[in-house]
């Protein structure tokens, strides 16, 4: 299994602002370069994009021609109550058997040292690992990263 900035406990400060963002446009967005602007003002100290072509990875092209996020921001359940469901997460990551791995982006806003620290608490057979350069979105900010991390502990986990 494997957790991308997430973890039973988290900064509900985080989760709002994250949730804000994604249910901000529900008309979408004119461009590529509207998208890359609005991801730029949410999180200033992600790498700029040379190449926008690959955002549209993470969107959907409507009939009117804007793009919208693929997933619908209606969805998403509101930042209010998750914290109620922090037990009910705690007990299932405390039967976790499987192979386990914790990715956090180290400027997440989402996930703490101190959020981290607990999860292997309670899952002490959990391996971390620790993306410097990226925030709460670590596949989208860091693939390349992101993926040789994942690679190496499948190779390690999962071919052993």
């Amino acid at each position: 299994m494997v957790l991308v900035d997430i973890a039973p406990k988290f900064e509900s400060a985080g989760a709002r602002r994250i949730t804000d963002f994604m249910r901000a446009r529900p008309d979408g967005f004119e461009s590529l370069e509207e998208v890359a602007d609005a991801i730029a003002a949410y999180n200033p100290n992600r790498r700029l994009l040379k190449d926008l072509r690959g955002l549209k990875k993470n969107l959907r092209r409507a009939l009117s021609g804007r793009y919208h996020w693929h997933f619908a921001p209606r969805m998403i359940p509101p930042v209010d109550g998750l914290e109620d469901r922090q037990a009910a997460m705690e007990e299932a990551a405390r039967v976790l058997h499987v192979p386990t791995l914790l990715v956090r982006g180290k400027m997440s806003d989402l996930v703490t040292e101190e959020s981290v620290k607990h999860f292997l608490d309670l899952v002490p057979h959990a391996h971390y690992a620790d993306v410097a350069s990226a925030g709460h979105m670590v596949a989208g900010g860091e693939n390349d990263l992101f993926t040789t991390t994942v690679a190496d502990f499948l190779n390690r986990k999962v071919r052993h």
